[in-house]
């Protein structure tokens, strides 16, 4: 069943960007792993929500430091390049399993970065939560592939392979759901223009009914010998008396 969202009144390019940057948040997650929380993370995540960062920039300013802990460094060659956020053909091909360590290490870094995930869905969530249901959804595919990779029953390629297809799957339904939006939030103003045009055209109109009455009020009236007429004005509404 599709989800509808009625489109809220916010700069409409703002969030198309946001929607832009949670669709490559789907892949950096799935990248740095999604596990219990870490209150740190959520900490350092929100300091860099003040500075009116996208999400992606928010994630990555949160998710990094952590990746760049000594502790990980044996997790490096099985990560994807932090700037172009891509598998090289070298990870997408290598077909030997973790080690028992590296598979511990991997756990370990899911959770400490878990919790810039969390609360960067609850971002999106407040402004698009059909982006913010897809990412759930993304999520939780994504952690089935982990949990696979954690306990070793994947190689690093396999893993490689499938994130960046749930990634391009994510992405495919983000651009689906921004043209609905879109399409929506065009309807919406169209509807609201219609309204205002209406208001002005009645507006005018009244405004000519005013206009002509008083026009006719101060047009002399012919009247015979011996008839006297006064007229008085209310308003809009002129009437005329004659004896």
């Amino acid at each position: 069943m599709a989800i509808r969202h009625s489109p809220q009144r916010r700069p409409l390019n703002k969030l198309m960007l946001l929607a832009a940057s949670a669709a490559s948040l789907l892949f950096l997650a799935g990248c740095a792993g999604m596990g219990p929380g870490s209150t740190a993370a959520q900490r350092e995540l929100a300091s860099s929500n003040s500075t009116g960062q996208t999400p992606l920039a928010q994630f990555k300013a949160c998710t990094l430091p952590v990746r760049a802990r000594p502790e990980f460094a044996p997790l490096l060659p099985h990560l994807p390049d932090p700037v172009t956020e891509q598998f090289s053909m070298a990870q997408m091909t290598d077909e030997t399993r973790p080690t028992a360590r590296e598979a511990a290490l991997f756990a370990a870094l899911s959770d400490a970065q878990s919790g810039c995930f969390r609360t960067v869905v609850a971002e999106v969530q407040s402004v698009r939560p059909d982006v913010a249901t897809i990412m759930g959804n993304q999520r939780a595919a994504v952690l089935q592939v982990q949990a696979q990779l954690v306990e070793r029953r994947v190689t690093w390629a396999e893993y490689a392979r499938q994130v960046q297809r749930i990634g391009a799957e994510g992405t495919a339904q983000i651009a689906a759901a921004n043209q609905q939006w879109m399409a929506e939030a065009n309807a919406e103003n169209q509807a609201e223009l219609n309204r205002r045009n209406a208001v002005l055209m009645q507006y005018m109109a009244n405004q000519q009914a005013i206009n002509a009455q008083t026009m006719n009020a101060m047009r002399p009236i012919p009247l015979n010998p011996g008839v006297h007429c006064t007229s008085l004005m209310t308003g809009p509404l002129v009437s005329t008396n004659c004896n």
